[in-house]
């Protein structure tokens, strides 16, 4: 059906707008019909929303309050908040440094666990490398033949058998220590990067002239010595 349809469309006389007349050229471009489409679209859509911003206002209840009516309102159509907290530099300052401190705080404790860390992998390594000895303590030596003769008629693979139990690695834990340790370290590089970020800023609020250089591809500041009174 819809192949008779586009064969009954292909032999229809193709529609053609009237172009603008030169003698009319004057009055402004001449509207086509899928202008005024877009033009009509954008007319309903806005009247949609202004009928619903009337619903709201006429459903609101005036008893209604909220905090944000002391602290913000509108002037001619425009969002203005009215007590905006202004802070002074010293306070700034101060905020600043708890800032450095809480970050120094969480900087030492990740290190704390890094080191521990590193430490109980170091004990992984030397249980995993350690050879278990077994010592047995006999009078004369003619004991120690006859006790070397029983071991070998009882199990002459015994000494093949211990060693290769203890020379087997707990690999899975190993490897999940070092996949946390190598999380923990670039957590501290983070809070590193932090602090730094924060001495800067701190440093910047002070006096002092600077000047600002180059150092590996960043901005840097270089403050000029000043003699003590």
């Amino acid at each position: 059906m819809s192949s008779l349809k586009n064969a009954q469309k292909s032999h229809q006389k193709k529609y053609k707008e009237r172009g603008q007349l030169s003698s009319r050229r004057h009055l402004g471009l001449l509207e086509k019909h899928k202008d005024y489409v877009a033009r009509a679209r954008d007319y309903h859509k806005k009247e949609k929303q202004l009928n619903i911003l009337r619903k709201k206002a006429s459903e609101k209840n005036p008893d209604e309050f909220y905090f944000k009516m002391i602290s913000q309102k509108t002037t001619d159509g425009v969002h203005t908040i009215v007590n905006e907290k202004k802070y002074t530099a010293e306070q700034l300052k101060l905020m600043k440094s708890q800032n450095l401190n809480y970050i120094n705080f969480k900087r030492n404790l990740e290190r704390k666990k890094i080191e521990k860390l590193q430490n109980e992998l170091h004990m992984i390594d030397d249980v995993a490398n350690h050879q278990r000895e077994h010592v047995f303590f006999v009078d004369t030596e003619k004991e120690a033949k006859k006790f070397r003769k029983k071991q070998a008629t009882a199990n002459p693979n015994e000494s093949k058998d211990v060693k290769h139990r203890t020379n087997a690695k707990p690999e899975g834990k190993k490897k999940r220590a070092y996949r946390l340790l190598e999380q923990r370290i670039q957590r501290e590089r983070q809070l590193d990067e932090c602090r730094k970020g924060l001495e800067l800023q701190k440093n910047l609020m002070g006096k002092g002239r600077r000047i600002k250089i180059k150092k590996d591809g960043h901005s840097a500041f270089k403050w000029k010595p000043q003699r003590k009174r």
